[in-house]
């Protein structure tokens, strides 16, 4: 059974050694979740930049078997710099204990939050290492949210974000990207995407359709290039994922020959070709 506790707790007025009053310290503020056995418990002080003094303890069966600071850094800060939010991807909460993999082992992620216009959520995951007896802990940086699926419902949950790395054609905030889906192995996450044909095959569909509609979109011309452009490359890297690459080229060289990619086709098509395969798509 898992359980999830939020608590803010305020903290004492600070003294000065004369007697009078000082400055009172921010507010100590406590998240607690739970699964079978295991019991993490995470507190911060929140500062100007981000959250002080962050630290997980972790609980197996009532007994301490980790207490540990969690990194706060971000970008050129160098502490404090990373908030926990009041929700979080991974199902609304910045705390989340349970079996991801599917390997009766809790596992524990902490959901939290680098700051600015765009980026980033942040996971920091704990596994159980039997042989040391310990708990230790990965960050990964989502520069796009996550959701926490179990697609197949075998116990093992996926983490279903977007391919960040891949901007070919893109600017914000006129973003398309490939789906990308991961599952979280011993604190680890995992490209799991190829094994989900009939998720990526869903999201191929989309981005065909997204093409077809901006080739018969009103408006100027140069902006009805881009965007097929832009959803063209994405969803030739979904049917690459599919090992079906030759049915996104055939949609590809049939938009270059009704000029519906604009002038330059033939060079925007190599170029694609050598970034899908410098991102692992066109293998």
């Amino acid at each position: 059974m898992r359980r999830f506790t939020a608590l803010a707790v305020a903290a004492l007025a600070a003294t000065s050694s004369s007697g009078s009053s000082g400055a009172a310290r921010p507010a100590r503020y406590l998240v607690v979740a739970s699964s079978g056995a295991v019991t993490a418990r995470v507190t911060w002080r929140e500062g100007d930049l981000g959250a002080i003094g962050l630290r997980i303890a972790i609980r197996r069966a009532g007994r301490l078997i980790s207490t540990q600071l969690v990194p706060t850094s971000w970008g050129e800060c160098r502490r404090d710099c990373v908030r926990v939010p009041r929700g979080g991807p991974g199902g609304g909460r910045p705390l989340v204990v349970r079996d991801f993999d599917g390997d009766r082992e809790a596992e524990i992620l902490l959901n939290l939050y680098g700051g600015g216009a765009h980026c980033c959520a942040i996971s920091q995951a704990y596994s159980y290492d039997h042989d040391a007896g310990m708990y230790r802990g990965r960050r990964t940086t989502w520069e796009a949210d996550y959701r926490l699926l179990d697609y197949d419902s075998d116990g093992v949950f996926e983490f279903t974000s977007a391919d960040t790395r891949f901007c070919f054609g893109c600017s914000y905030p006129l973003l398309a990207r490939p789906i990308r889906i991961w599952h979280l192995r011993r604190g680890r996450f995992v490209d799991a995407t190829r094994s989900f044909p009939n998720v990526v095959a869903s999201g191929a569909r989309d981005q065909r359709r997204a093409v077809v509609a901006e080739t018969h979109a009103p408006g100027a011309q140069r902006e009805r290039v881009r965007l097929t452009r832009l959803y063209l490359g994405v969803y030739v890297a979904d049917t690459c994922l599919l090992d079906r690459c030759l049915r996104g080229w055939r949609l590809a060289g049939a938009l270059a020959r009704r000029h519906d990619l604009g002038r330059g086709s033939s060079t925007y098509l190599k170029r694609l070709r050598r970034y899908l395969a410098r991102l692992g798509y066109w293998r």
